[in-house]
């Protein structure tokens, strides 16, 4: 056997006298083949052996092949150690097993790949989650034209939509009642009461000083107390809606009423209704000035929130 170096394209006659070549002359104790390095000369004939030859380890019990002849002989003593063939095959890829059991635990990897990156509107199975997201935007959500009167489940292709109408046991004359709001069909009257309950609980428990909606009449009442009744005086002369602080009442008139925005950034010339507004863009846009300015003002220690306002509203 004839042994060519990579580097410089002398032949050798043995591969100690190439090994040692390599490392003279090159600084390589090692044979490149094929992107591998090898250092042992059995190895190396192996690999050379299932390149010229793809079925030099094969096994003759289940056609599976090996690149070197070690990884051949630990497969027979593992899957065929009375030298009996595999016996069950997997019906959802080319697969074989020696043994029932193993066969089942294979089935498993199947059925959790199918439900990871599975549709949950149509059924169609993605090997990657980004393809399920991809699917999901063109054919379900952004695109969709055709909305189930059933499930309210959407479908941006007509066939997909009447192939998944097809399997509700009932149809949309058959739902005791739609929703009067959101049109939405409920299966029955217990769940249209509690569906109708939601919208009716939106508006009745909406704050009449700001945007704010409780879940419930006491989550709407720990809201205005926190919120609206610590400080009556912070109330604005424009609409009558009532601030715990004269900073937020101030925020609140530039942004409702004057229109004028209150801060300006110190690095660039983008302009803020509210503290806060700022605060997080200068920590968004600017990351290494606003750190050198903090450095610089308050040392190794980080600003409290009450001096970061105090400041904004200088």
């Amino acid at each position: 056997m004839t042994y060519v170096c990579v580097k410089c394209s002398l032949k050798f006659e043995d591969f100690i006298t190439i090994r040692r070549h390599m490392l003279d002359f090159h600084g390589k104790p090692h044979i490149p083949c094929c992107g591998v390095q090898y250092t042992s000369r059995s190895v190396l004939f192996q690999h050379v052996q299932a390149v010229l030859n793809p079925g030099a380890f094969r096994c003759e019990l289940c056609d599976r092949t090996y690149p070197l002849y070690i990884y051949y002989i630990r497969h027979k003593q593992r899957y065929h150690p009375n030298n009996e063939p595999f016996k069950y095959n997997c019906d959802q890829c080319p697969k074989r097993f020696s043994s029932e059991s193993q066969l089942e635990l294979h089935v498993v990897h199947h059925r959790k790949k199918e439900e990871k990156f599975k549709c949950k509107i149509c059924g169609k199975i993605f090997k990657w989650k980004n393809s399920l997201k991809g699917h999901m935007d063109s054919i379900h959500e952004k695109n969709a034209v055709y909305v189930c009167e059933i499930c309210s489940k959407p479908f941006a292709l007509r066939w997909m939509f009447l192939e998944h109408r097809e399997t509700h046991d009932f149809t949309a004359e058959e739902l005791r009642k739609q929703c009067p709001v959101c049109k939405r069909w409920q299966k029955n009257q217990r769940m249209w009461k509690k569906h109708v309950s939601r919208h009716n609980a939106a508006q009745s428990c909406k704050c009449d000083q700001c945007d704010h909606v409780s879940v419930n009449a006491m989550a709407l009442k720990v809201h205005i107390e926190r919120r609206h009744q610590k400080n009556l005086k912070c109330v604005c002369d424009l609409c009558g809606k009532v601030y715990s602080h004269p900073v937020t009442l101030k925020e609140h008139v530039a942004n409702a009423h004057t229109k004028e925005p209150l801060y300006k950034c110190m690095f660039c010339e983008r302009k803020f209704f509210s503290n806060a507004s700022m605060y997080a863009h200068r920590k968004k846009a600017h990351p290494k000035e606003w750190q050198e300015y903090t450095k610089i003002k308050y040392g190794n220690k980080a600003p409290a929130a009450e001096e970061e306002k105090e400041e904004a509203t200088e």
